[in-house]
């Protein structure tokens, strides 16, 4: 049903714990690798203009996180992109 949802543009809005729960996980990710706020900033807007060279990009869904793992952390886009009509 997940699928559909987002398919569709439908998404489930998360309630204000769970946002502050992801905030708080990224926070400390970031601490963990070291990474400032500005240097994510800089690496979303790279992204952007990269991938704004090949494909349309609504601007609004645009998330980039860290995420730790047992091993690696990571880094994750999510870019929705604009449909076109051929």
């Amino acid at each position: 049903m997940e699928l559909l949802n987002n398919l569709f543009g439908r998404r489930n809005r998360a309630g204000s714990g769970t946002v502050a729960k992801q905030r708080l996980q990224l926070v400390l990710v970031q601490d963990r690798v070291k990474l400032p706020p500005e240097v994510m900033e800089a690496i979303r807007e790279d992204i952007i203009a990269v991938l704004s060279k090949y494909v349309d990009i609504e601007q609004d869904g645009i998330e980039v996180i860290l995420t730790a793992g047992s091993n690696t952390d990571k880094l994750t886009a999510n870019i929705p992109l604009r449909r076109t009509r051929i």
